[in-house]
């Protein structure tokens, strides 16, 4: 249904729901390829070069990985996103990777 879904969304040119069902895409091949979804992940980078989807695209690699440099990368961007929209989400978001700091 998702790859339904991709479809659909590319060939209207909907970004957003082609992040969407592209990131669903990753978080689904990480239950049994987690390799596969670091790569599918990674590969997303140049394709949304948007703030918000690269935070999510880094948290997401971060929950992966577990590598500070990850880590960082989706921080910065999610503590730059929440400075310019205050937006509860994404600050919801950058307290959980400070919480990932103090462990």
């Amino acid at each position: 249904m998702n790859d339904e879904a991709l479809q659909t969304a590319t060939q209207l040119g909907f970004e957003n729901a082609i992040f969407q069902s592209s990131l669903l895409r990753a978080k689904l091949a990480a239950v049994a390829d987690k390799q596969g979804a670091i790569h599918q992940l990674n590969d997303m980078l140049p394709n949304f070069p948007k703030s918000a989807m690269q935070a999510e695209i880094f948290y997401q690699l971060f929950t992966l990985t577990h590598t500070a440099g990850h880590r960082n990368r989706a921080a910065a961007l999610y503590r730059a996103l929440y400075d310019q929209y205050r937006n509860a989400a994404y600050k919801e978001r950058l307290q959980e990777l400070d919480r990932q700091t103090a462990r």
